[in-house]
C-alpha cells in the first residue's frame, strides 16, 4: 500500500514502482508473443466525503509493439481507465448492511443445522 499526502486540485504526484512479470509462466499466443491484462486499483478520498475508485486496465507485452494506445513504459500500455465515485457514508451503510445480512444468514443456518 502506498499513501500520499493531500494534493491540491489539478496537482500531480509520482509513484515510483516496478511491475515485475515472470514471463516464463505466461503462455505464448500463436505468433510466439506473450501478453497479460492486469488491473491496478487506486482509491482516493476528498474533503467532501467522496471516495474515488479508479481501475487502470493495462496491457503488458514481452516486446510486441502495439499501436494506437497510450504507452506508459516499454511494453506497458494503458488499455482502459474508469473511475467510480461514491459517498463515504453510503459505503459505510452498505458495509454494515452486508455484515448484518451475513450474520443473519449464519444464525439461520445454525438454527436449521440444530433441527436436523
Amino acid at each position: 500500500m502506498i499513501r500520499h499526502p493531500i494534493l491540491a486540485p489539478g496537482e500531480e504526484s509520482s509513484i515510483e514502482g516496478e511491475l515485475i512479470v515472470w514471463w516464463n509462466n505466461v503462455t505464448p499466443i500463436a505468433g510466439g508473443s506473450k501478453f497479460l491484462h492486469p488491473t491496478i486499483l487506486i482509491y482516493s478520498w476528498d474533503a467532501g466525503g467522496r471516495r474515488y475508485e479508479t481501475h487502470y486496465n493495462l496491457f503488458l507485452t514481452d516486446g510486441m509493439p502495439i499501436g494506437g494506445t497510450t504507452t506508459l513504459a516499454p511494453g506497458v500500455y494503458l488499455s482502459h481507465r474508469a473511475t467510480k465515485s461514491r459517498r463515504v457514508w453510503l459505503l459505510k451503510m452498505t458495509a454494515r448492511a452486508t455484515k448484518a445480512r451475513g450474520s443473519a444468514r449464519k444464525r439461520y443456518a445454525e438454527i436449521l443445522g440444530r433441527k436436523k
